[in-house]
């Protein structure tokens, strides 16, 4: 399940036979395409010590290099098409029919190139950028309705598809009470908590950017978050939340793909 066994793919929701194209390649034998993103590791040196200070790793985005066979001869309307779809102003799900399961977000970067025979055939060559070092998994979305919650909490199960640990986005309608808490029992316990909330006011949480939006007007409830919790983090795998308060749930979340 490769990149350049993938005749056929979507980039911004579109697919490429649509424009006249198909991804291929012109090299036999073997075929080489990205495996791992590119890394740096993050030293300091000190002077009279030979041996620098590992201070961690930092990863590149992915890119992607691709090219785009013409089925039939193209014209000037036919390229200009191509380069309208290719050209976005920001990062767009890139989906290869082999790999469905993974989702890089792209962007094209660098000089697109045309090589042709002078009787309008040939191919495009472009580099696309990804949002990411890594690929995403679909989004998830898992809805739960606590409104008969029992004092001590109820569970439910959220589990994480990706390689890497998910920040999920949370909307949450309290129905009464005020407060309400998730604590991630799968993580150390980690816990989400706000109290002083209106009565069906809907709250909008995003673990990723750590931001909470209510659908009041002029409301703000980064105050209400309570001093002991945190954003919540999906840990690879099995994630058992325990849920207090009487409240509807919708717990949505991407995760990340290394191969």
């Amino acid at each position: 399940m490769t990149i350049r066994e993938s005749l056929l793919f979507t980039f911004n929701n579109e697919n490429c036979r649509d424009y006249g194209v198909m991804n291929v390649s012109l090299d036999s034998g073997m075929q080489e395409e990205p495996f791992t993103p590119a890394r740096v590791l993050l030293e300091q040196k000190i002077k009279g010590n030979s041996k620098p200070y590992f201070m961690g790793i930092e990863y590149e985005p992915l890119t992607i290099s691709l090219r785009l066979a013409f089925e039939e001869n193209f014209d000037s309307t036919k390229l200009r098409s191509l380069a309208n779809w290719l050209t976005t102003d920001n990062y767009a799900p890139l989906i290869f029919e082999s790999k469905q399961s993974h989702i890089y977000y792209a962007m094209l970067v660098d000089e697109g190139t045309l090589t042709h025979n002078a009787a309008n055939q040939g191919y495009v060559s472009i580099t696309l950028r990804c949002d990411s070092p890594w690929a995403w998994t679909p989004a998830y979305s898992q809805y739960h309705d606590f409104s008969e919650n029992s004092p001590t909490g109820t569970s439910c199960l959220i589990h994480n598809v990706g390689d890497l640990p998910a920040a999920p986005l949370f909307e949450v309608e309290v129905l009464s009470g005020g407060s309400f808490s998730i604590m991630n029992t799968s993580n150390g316990g980690e816990k989400l908590e706000y109290t002083g909330l209106a009565d069906h006011e809907k709250l909008t949480i995003d673990c990723l950017n750590k931001t909470v939006d209510s659908d009041i007007p002029l409301t703000y409830r980064y105050s209400n978050k309570t001093e002991d919790s945190h954003f919540i983090t999906l840990v690879t795998g099995a994630n058992y939340l325990i849920v207090q308060g009487n409240v509807k749930i919708t717990i949505k979340y991407r995760g990340q793909l290394k191969g």
